[in-house]
């Protein structure tokens, strides 16, 4: 998420402005969070609460991971 937080940001700001309460207060959360962040070394419980919504395991080896935000990143397992 670091990695591709400018792109992310747009979109946050976006949602940000928009009628949505909830995705409005998930955008605001996630630019605050974000803002000084650094890369996890072991899992954070509280911030994983904080963001994480679920995660998606498929039997052909693909993991998406889905987030409060409605942001989805995929990983597959090679």
């Amino acid at each position: 998420m670091l990695e591709c937080r400018d792109a992310l940001l747009l979109e946050w700001k976006e949602k940000a402005q928009g009628e949505d309460l909830l995705a409005r207060l998930r955008a605001l959360e996630f630019m605050e969070l974000t803002e000084h962040a650094q890369p996890i070394q072991e899992l954070d419980v509280d911030l994983m609460l904080r963001t994480l919504d679920h995660i998606k395991v498929y039997e052909n080896g693909v993991v998406v991971t889905v987030f409060l935000d409605g942001m989805e990143i995929e990983y597959k397992a090679e």
